[in-house]
């Protein structure tokens, strides 16, 4: 009886596995930085909507 053949290996994967931290875990430091402008306009929003609704009164 003939061995089972193995299924060729994804060199991709294999690419990966080497790779120190085996992937993402924490956001870059893009999408940090666009996290906190975000962030800021929606504050600065806030408080002009504060600041006109008190002077309509």
């Amino acid at each position: 009886m003939k061995p089972k053949a193995s299924r060729p290996r994804n060199p991709l994967v294999q690419l990966m596995r080497s790779r120190n931290g085996d992937g993402v875990h924490q956001k870059s430091g893009k999408a940090l930085r666009q996290a906190a402008k975000r962030q800021l306009r929606r504050l600065k929003d806030e408080a002009g909507f504060a600041q006109r609704a008190r002077s309509a009164y």
